[in-house]
């Protein structure tokens, strides 16, 4: 699921629509690649968690699996945090993946 602003889509433009549609497709590639079994949508809503939660009512998964772009704890305080919204809120089980670190 990818989750887009209503406000920022309602001023995206056609370029940056085209790209999003892009993505979408690529990621939906690479899982039929790795041999997983999928569907690719993007939600428009006001909040990331919003759409994923929307998503998740439709859906009815069995197990969220996420991933997690790593803010500092004061970052997440003030800013908030999806995965850790959701982990709290999702009526379904909820993995968070960390992003791998990169080699020094």
């Amino acid at each position: 699921v990818y989750t887009l602003n209503r406000d920022t889509m309602m001023a995206a433009s056609e370029e940056e629509e085209r790209k999003i549609k892009c993505l979408l497709e690529r990621f939906a590639e690479k899982l039929q690649q790795l041999g997983l079994e999928g569907r690719v949508r993007n939600i428009m809503a006001n909040k990331p968690e919003e759409g994923i939660l929307r998503a998740i009512e439709e859906e009815d998964p069995e197990l969220l699996v996420m991933g997690c772009r790593g803010k500092s704890t004061l970052r997440r305080t003030f800013v908030g945090s999806v995965s850790d919204y959701l982990v709290h809120h999702a009526p379904c089980p909820v993995v968070v993946c960390k992003r791998p670190q990169k080699s020094k």
